[in-house]
């Protein structure tokens, strides 16, 4: 992503109802995994470490971020490790080196070899390690925001059971989710192919206060029902991966 994408959020993330409510989802699925005390996790992507104060609450963060600037503004909010580097093939660690949580929160969407990221990453699970992976959902939601977040897709459920088969992977959790906003979303993204935004207009810019609230709250409600179902479709897409 561009530097000023990456200062933009930094500012945000803080209080924008999707970064809220997506750290809100994440720690709650996290905590279902009965990870102990004071576990090893490996944040890849964590960019500014807007997730990185709710999984230090979890165990000890090792992050992993390709911008140097993004990395700066990580270790400067956080008590994390960070460290320079990419997937693929450039992560900046032993090959011993395990972990019993990894997550890549909104990440294997900007790679290309998205499989390939998946099988490095997962080369550092600990014998019962845990990999924790959102990502956007459906093609057809195709827009401004992708283009400017330079995404290089976005999948299906279907995609990544292909994924994690492929990788070698056991699916322990697979659900869209922001479900309940998704006709908003779909409408939105119908309204930008009628009428294109201009190139350089924000799409993370938090609505006002009120409606951020509520955005906030429908979207983190889904915390509790992913818990015992998995929604049909969404915004998005959460998975739960573990060794075979």
């Amino acid at each position: 992503m561009d530097t000023s994408i990456y200062k933009e959020m930094k500012e945000i993330e803080k209080h924008h109802w999707w970064f809220t409510a997506r750290r809100e989802i994440v720690e709650e699925t996290i905590s279902k995994l009965d990870i102990e005390p004071g576990a090893r996790i490996l944040d890849v992507g964590c960019g500014t470490g807007g997730n990185l104060d709710m999984l230090n609450r979890v165990g000890v963060v090792t992050g992993i971020e390709m911008n140097s600037l993004a990395a700066d503004l990580a270790t400067k909010s956080s008590n994390a490790t960070i460290k320079i580097g990419s997937l693929p093939n450039n992560l900046p660690l032993d090959n011993d080196e395990t972990f019993d949580l990894i997550v890549a929160l909104d990440v294997i969407e900007h790679i290309e070899q998205d499989l390939e990221s998946l099988v490095a990453v997962s080369r550092h699970m600990g014998e019962s390690g845990k990999i924790v992976i959102t990502v956007p959902a459906f093609q057809f939601l195709w827009g401004h925001h992708d283009e400017i977040h330079h995404h290089k897709r976005r999948y299906r459920k279907s995609d990544l059971e292909k994924l994690a088969s492929e990788a070698g992977l056991k699916i322990r959790k697979l659900s869209y989710y922001n479900f309940f906003l998704f006709p908003l979303a779909a409408a939105l993204r119908l309204y930008e192919k009628l009428v294109p935004p201009s190139p350089d207009k924000s799409t993370i810019a938090p609505p006002s206060g009120w409606l951020n609230k509520i955005f906030h709250s429908v979207f983190a409600s889904e915390r509790h029902l992913l818990n015992t179902m998995n929604f049909p479709f969404g915004v998005s897409l959460l998975m739960v991966l573990e060794k075979n």
